[in-house]
C-alpha cells in the first residue's frame, strides 16, 4: 500500500494548505492515489524500456492496453501497489515474447471470441466495440506481434471467474 500511503500524506498536506475541510481525505487520497498510480506506471514503464532499448515497444503495448481496456473494461488487481508491478512488467515483457504465425491466429481467433463475448454479456455501446475491433485488425500488420499480445493480456482481465477453468 506504498502508492496509497503516499496519495494519503499528499492529500493530508493539500488539505491543510488550501484550508479546505470540506473535501473528504478518504476520497481525495484515493483520486491521488489513481493518478499517481498511472503516472508512476507510464514513468517506469518509460524509463525502464528506455534502459533495455525496447522504448517504442513498451510504449505500443501499453498504448494498445489503454485503448482496450478504456472500450472494454476489465478485472482490477486487489491493490494499487499489485497494479503497477503487473503492469510495468507487463509493458516491459511484451517486446521479448516471440509469435510465430501460427500463434498469432490462435491468439487472434481467442482474443476475438472473447472480446465479442465481453460484448454480448455487458450489451456495452456498440462504438466500443467497434473501436476494439479495430485495434485487434490492427495486429495483423503488427509484424513483431506486440499489439496481439497486449490484445491478450486484455482478453484475460475480460474473463470471469465462472468462465475460468481451473485444472486440478
Amino acid at each position: 500500500m506504498i502508492i496509497l500511503g503516499i496519495a494519503r500524506s499528499a492529500a493530508k498536506v493539500i488539505r491543510k494548505y488550501s484550508g479546505d475541510e470540506t473535501a473528504s481525505l478518504d476520497r481525495m487520497a484515493a483520486i491521488l492515489a489513481l493518478k499517481l498510480n498511472t503516472w508512476l506506471i507510464i514513468a517506469a514503464t518509460v524509463l525502464l524500456s528506455a534502459f533495455t532499448g525496447r522504448l517504442f515497444e513498451s510504449l505500443i503495448a501499453m498504448g494498445v492496453f489503454v485503448a482496450l481496456r478504456t472500450n472494454s473494461g476489465g478485472r482490477h488487481m486487489p491493490n494499487l501497489d499489485l497494479c503497477f508491478l503487473v503492469s510495468v512488467s507487463l509493458f516491459l515483457t511484451i517486446p521479448y515474447i516471440p509469435v510465430n504465425n501460427g500463434w498469432f491466429m490462435i491468439l487472434f481467433l481467442i482474443c476475438l471470441i472473447i472480446f465479442t463475448m465481453n460484448h454480448l454479456a455487458i450489451a456495452r455501446d456498440n462504438s466500443k466495440f467497434i473501436r476494439v475491433c479495430l485495434i485487434l485488425l490492427l495486429s495483423v500488420i503488427d509484424p513483431r506481434h506486440i499489439i496481439i499480445l497486449a490484445c491478450t493480456a486484455q482478453a484475460i482481465l475480460l474473463l470471469r471467474k465462472e468462465v475460468i477453468v481451473y485444472a486440478e
